[in-house]
């Protein structure tokens, strides 16, 4: 079960690094995925490596911010619900990424 989860983890971040390079170069070319998806087939357009695009600049910016917040020890945080531990470091670098992933695919989001 644990190499199943591996190999579809990994598949996963195979998609999203994949969609933020195919996303920026379409739009670095000024190309419509809608009307030319990849391969011919309709599935890869816009909508589909747009949504891997968001997910990848926000894991790109929020492990930034993680970074740069070193400051912050990891002891800080608190236990959920499930009892499994959340920091602060992660919660003030979520909020932050996602502000930053949301401007940006406001103003180049098609």
């Amino acid at each position: 079960m644990e190499i199943l989860f591996k190999i579809i983890i990994g598949i996963l971040l195979f998609y999203i690094y994949a969609s933020v390079l195919i996303y920026s170069y379409a739009l670095y070319k000024k190309r419509d995925l809608n009307h030319k998806p990849i391969f011919g087939i309709r599935f890869f357009n816009n909508t589909f490596f747009g949504i891997g695009c968001f997910i990848g600049i926000f894991l790109f910016f929020m492990t930034g911010f993680e970074k740069a917040l070193f400051f912050i020890p990891e002891n800080w945080g608190h236990l959920n619900q499930d009892d499994s531990w959340e920091s602060t470091k992660s919660l003030f670098s979520s909020i932050p990424a996602c502000l930053i992933t949301l401007g940006l695919s406001m103003k180049y989001g098609k």
